[in-house]
């Protein structure tokens, strides 16, 4: 979904999902009970993954929303909504770099630049920000949304930084001087996500108004209005290749788009609650979509109908992480286990159950050699899968 990984975990997962619904914001408690213990899957092993734990990394005061590793593997970001910090951590040695604090609400999304310098953040007090992760310090307030920022994405080369927000607007920064280059305001209603293509030269965008919109960046205009969804479109993105956009959204349904033409090439049923997380493959053949159930689906995506394969848990899915290779993908959930599957035949190949309740988020380091989960008493954990 990301070539760097950047933002694995797509953002704040069951809590944003209530969040964004109109007249819902504040409603953002999820209890977090202690599983019952339960059986141990069947696991058919891999020699190649032989995980040990390096590190328990506790500070945060609340739930580990979203992780992101930089792209040379050194640095974990870790990002908690409720206690509004992200911090970042030594992966080798576990220690804390830097608290980086100003947010004055809930945090929604962080992005890591392409170069491992800066990482941006977008947060429910109207501003993104880009924070110095060496330094440690603020770069940039960005201000001019008048709501809830909820997304932000970097372009593949790292100079603009795209914001998407309640108040309807796309605004596209420069991310050098900190200075607002284009509004795009062709959505009536709230913003959920927008991403640049590979190439940089598009956007993808979908909100609450259930159209999902591509956009020329250097022109700033809208190249195709999607319209297939029956609720509003959750999460997006582009393929690896540019050439096709996948969608999820609150009516329980995946789309794939052509990109350029704008047609819809397939249709991803089967799910039976609100799809709120997704992730591509690095090479843009399987997709993993999560909805509100004990499974999430594996789909082939060059495969018409084609059927998915279930990945199952004890409890509620809440994220997937594919490695940087693509032979695998990583799941986490409510049950407080970490699973990782096989890639293309879906069988369970490594578990770890290191936590007593929910795991919202994971993250695999672009070096394939790291997995981190972090969970919702405020830990986040750290394994190396390689030597």
């Amino acid at each position: 979904m990301k070539t760097v990984l950047q933002t694995i975990c797509i953002t704040t997962v069951l809590i944003l999902t209530c969040s964004c619904n109109e007249g819902e914001t504040d409603k953002q408690t999820q209890q977090a009970a202690s599983p019952a213990p339960i059986a141990k899957p069947e696991v058919i092993e891999r020699k190649e993954l032989n995980p040990r734990k390096l590190h328990t990394l506790q500070w945060h005061d609340d739930w580990v929303d979203l992780l992101a590793f930089t792209p040379d593997s050194r640095t974990l970001a870790t990002m908690s909504s409720r206690d509004h910090t992200i911090r970042l951590w030594d992966v080798e040695s576990g220690s804390e770099k830097h608290v980086l604090r100003g947010h004055e609400d809930f945090i929604w999304h962080i992005d890591v630049s392409p170069d491992g310098k800066h990482i941006a953040s977008a947060s429910k007090d109207d501003t993104a920000r880009i924070w110095d992760i060496d330094s440690g310090e603020q770069v940039h307030l960005l201000k001019g949304h008048t709501d809830n920022v909820r997304w932000v994405d970097y372009s593949p080369d790292g100079s603009l930084l795209v914001s998407a927000g309640s108040d309807g607007d796309i605004r596209i920064w420069d991310t050098s001087t900190g200075k607002c280059r284009k509004t795009l305001s062709k959505n009536e209603k709230a913003v959920n996500f927008a991403n640049f293509s590979p190439d940089g030269s598009m956007l993808v965008s979908g909100g609450t108004d259930m159209i999902t919109r591509i956009w020329d960046v250097a022109s700033g205009k809208a190249l195709q209005q999607l319209s297939g969804h029956r609720d509003q479109v959750f999460r997006g993105d582009f393929t690896p290749d540019g050439k096709q956009v996948l969608t999820i959204g609150h009516d329980n349904r995946g789309l794939l788009w052509d990109a350029v033409t704008g047609e819809e090439v397939q249709k991803f049923l089967g799910a039976t609650d609100t799809l709120f997380n997704m992730e591509i493959s690095p090479d843009g053949s399987q997709a993993v979509l999560i909805s509100l159930e004990n499974h999430c689906r594996l789909w082939n995506l060059r495969k018409n109908p084609g059927d998915p394969i279930l990945l199952d848990h004890h409890d509620k899915v809440s994220d997937a992480e594919f490695t940087p290779d693509g032979n695998y993908v990583a799941t986490c959930g409510m049950d407080g286990w970490i699973m990782i599957w096989s890639i293309p035949d879906g069988q369970l190949v490594l578990t770890v159950q290191e936590f007593s309740n929910l795991v919202p988020s994971i993250a695999i380091s672009p070096d394939g050699r790291f997995i981190a989960g972090g969970n919702s008493d405020g830990q986040t954990k750290v394994w190396q899968l390689a030597d």
